[in-house]
């Protein structure tokens, strides 16, 4: 299991993550921990967390010497601010939160070599799809495309599931159909090396096309495609049920 999901900690080396220090994403530095053991740093930050506390709990957990929890409390926080970002119209404040709660997550499982399992990528994916839909109002499909892009490299790379990636990929490739070549090709490689199904054929044959720039050279390449990916939503619903099962 850790072997399929590797690749994913080489696409965080590639986003420049690693080199950022897990600390830049968190609120807390780890000061001196003074006379409480590390084992009790942990315990209050596990309280903490299971609180809503989510400073506190970064706190901790740094002091307590887990870093990979300090992020996961640290992409907690995030999330919620993002939320009040959206709820108060913020669409380019939420979509930066989103995103970096979601390179949290990414550095979390890094952190742990991917002991935390396949809910952070999903949870991590969500974030990026959330980060896009933020911004959805904002007249921003460079920015939207871009987003849909990681969270397809998150999906196929980290889940290891390739069709749902594809469905990414395609979402990417729709915001910005006069530049999405690379979308498409990443569209067909995922849906290249995904497991069999009914009408994969044709949407592969017509990933492939777009691919090579030959957009609507089969008037039934969109439906092809549509009958085998999903919308926004949907991939939100899907990642859902995986970000549950872990």
């Amino acid at each position: 299991m850790q072997e399929r999901r590797a690749p994913v900690f080489e696409y965080l080396h590639a986003l420049g993550v690693a080199e950022q220090g897990l600390e830049a994403q968190l609120t807390a530095t780890a000061s001196r921990a003074g006379k409480t053991s590390a084992a009790d740093w942990l315990q209050r930050g596990a309280t903490f967390f299971e609180e809503k506390l989510w400073p506190l709990a970064e706190m901790s957990y740094l002091r307590g010497g887990d870093k990979a929890l300090a992020l996961r409390a640290g992409a907690a926080r995030l999330f919620a601010e993002a939320r009040a970002a959206a709820a108060a119209a913020e669409p380019h404040a939420a979509s930066a939160k989103y995103r970096l709660a979601a390179l949290a997550l990414l550095q979390s499982a890094a952190t742990r070599g991917d002991t935390a399992g396949a809910a952070v990528f999903a949870r991590a994916a969500l974030a990026l799809l959330s980060a896009a839909q933020s911004l959805e109002e904002a007249r921003e499909p460079a920015a939207r495309s871009g987003l849909y892009e990681e969270a397809g490299h998150v999906v196929w790379r980290g889940l290891g599931r390739p069709r749902e990636a594809a469905w990414c990929f395609t979402l990417a490739a729709s915001e910005q159909p006069r530049a999405a070549a690379q979308q498409w090709q990443h569209a067909t490689e995922a849906m290249r090396a995904a497991a069999d199904f009914g009408g994969k054929g044709r949407a592969l044959e017509a990933l492939r096309r777009m691919s090579a720039g030959r957009m609507g050279e089969d008037k039934g390449d969109a439906e092809a495609i549509a009958q085998v990916t999903g919308d926004a939503a949907t991939l939100r619903a899907v990642l859902h049920g995986l970000a549950k099962e872990g």
